[in-house]
């Protein structure tokens, strides 16, 4: 069963699962970084830019987690564990898990809805220690 604890996988105490290798992450400064590349001190894009997130510790690469990806009526992509959340409007957060195709979501742009969610198998994720409210801006798509 993929929902009962990201499927029998172990994510050390603190972490959780987070956005797969290849995912380009939003900065700041309006430039992407693939989440394998980010560093401790990297500031990401943020809900609120005026407070952006900085990192705040090692990013850690976690193996063999049950991955989803998501896609938009917009053509957005992201490939994530299927615990971690997406910002859905209004300070909600949904698990991947239970996201399903009609479900809205916030991107950059604004809301957009889920046209499809398939499953992408047991990927390499990426936990993202931040500074702040956790939400980080992942292919477009608002996720944390």
């Amino acid at each position: 069963d993929l929902r009962a604890s990201g499927g029998g996988v172990f994510f050390p105490e603190g972490s959780g699962g987070g956005p797969a290798a290849g995912t380009l992450i939003g900065l700041a400064n309006g430039a992407n970084k693939l989440v394998e590349d980010l560093a401790v001190g990297d500031v990401l894009r943020g809900l609120d830019t005026a407070n952006p997130e900085t990192v705040v510790a090692a990013v850690q690469a976690i193996t063999d987690v049950p991955c989803f990806t998501l896609t938009t009526h917009t053509n957005k992509s992201l490939t994530l564990s299927s615990d971690h959340t997406l910002q859905a409007g209004a300070g909600a957060r949904i698990p991947v898990i239970d996201i399903v195709p009609n479900d809205s979501v916030d991107t950059e742009i604004g809301q957009e809805y889920i046209l499809s969610k398939t499953f992408a198998g047991l990927l390499t994720v990426y936990h993202i220690p931040l500074s702040r409210n956790k939400f980080h801006l992942g292919g477009g798509i608002w996720c944390g």
